[in-house]
């Protein structure tokens, strides 16, 4: 109010451009991330490359056609090749700088060398052959591509698979192959209701080890959810489906009573080599994936007793603590 009466005071008709503020100097570019050890900028190594194209190769022999006779060597073997390529292969889901192991060319020479033992009838020879040359390209893959291999820095520390869940992914595998086999000359394992329903328990379960074995963002499902189930409903199925199958086996058709419907369930002539080998693969792998699966569920509740223990000590340290204070 005292102001109102002042003549306001002229700033003047003169004013100095100042330049504006230079810019502030832009932040260095983060240099770009380094690659996680053995992330996708890890280098591929030959020896890996060759030695699962080996293992595909044997994979297809053993995939075609093939002497009935020795089916359940060719199963198991094909079985454990897609087990080590999952693992240690190509199909890995990170790169690993280790190599396959030598069990698997092994093995798929070995399988090649029994699919040429003639068994009486006819036999298409190239399968195993295919086997064989699959299997030696395997074996001589780290021999081959060890000077090109030698050039590139060592490989980075890269995490281990599952050691609970690659035993379940093999043992799955191995359950599929014996029960996809032939059980008479007329149907194989799973020409039953309940093979049926192991082929699609399998499917699951070898997804669930899958998931388990490389620990990816499905692990939940697997770890507390119904998938987690399928692993232990898979090897009781494969158990009671392998035993059915002996009982065919060794008691023939036309039982009556009980045994009825186990008996005719398989049609057809029954050979222990050739039909009844697959049935008792079924049942040693699910007898392997069920202890295992049981060992990995006690170790799980030992370790979350011990846990609960180690929390309820460190709350009675932190009361005790407390109350020392307010005393002093």
């Amino acid at each position: 109010m005292e102001n109102k009466d002042k003549q306001p005071l002229s700033l003047g008709s003169e004013f100095e451009a100042l330049d504006a503020a230079p810019p502030a100097p832009a932040a260095a570019a983060a240099p770009a991330a380094a690659s996680a050890p053995g992330g996708p900028a890890a280098p591929m190594r030959k020896t890996t490359v060759a030695g699962s194209m080996g293992l595909l190769i044997a994979l297809g022999g053993l995939c075609a056609a093939y002497p009935a006779r020795f089916a359940v060597v060719q199963v198991g073997v094909a079985a454990f090749l897609i087990f080590e390529l999952l693992r240690f292969g190509l199909a890995r889901t990170a790169p690993t700088g280790k190599a396959l192991s030598p069990i698997a060319g092994g093995l798929a020479v070995v399988a090649g060398a029994v699919g040429l033992i003639p068994d009486g009838g006819s036999q298409f020879i190239m399968a195993p052959i295919f086997a064989i040359l699959g299997g030696l390209l395997a074996l001589a893959a780290p021999a081959i591509n060890k000077k090109a291999d030698s050039k590139l820095p060592p490989p980075a520390p890269e995490a281990e698979p599952d050691p609970q869940f690659s035993k379940l992914l093999l043992g799955n595998l191995l359950i599929l192959a014996g029960a996809s086999a032939h059980w008479t000359t007329a149907a194989r394992g799973t020409d039953t209701i309940l093979g049926a329903i192991l082929v699609v328990c399998c499917v699951l379960a070898i997804f669930a080890s899958w998931v388990g074995m490389n620990r990816t963002w499905a692990m939940p499902a697997v770890s507390s959810g119904s998938l987690g189930m399928i692993l232990i409903l898979t090897p009781f199925d494969g158990l009671l489906l392998g035993v059915f199958g002996l009982v065919r086996h060794f008691k023939g058709v036309g039982e009556d009573g009980m045994l009825e419907m186990v008996s005719n369930a398989w049609p057809g002539e029954t050979d222990l080599v050739t039909h009844a080998l697959p049935m008792f693969l079924v049942i040693g792998a699910s007898a392997w994936s069920l202890s295992t699966v049981v060992k990995g569920t006690m170790q799980g509740v030992e370790a979350q007793k011990k846990r609960k223990e180690e929390e309820i000590a460190a709350r009675k340290a932190a009361r005790s603590g407390g109350a020392s204070e307010q005393k002093a």
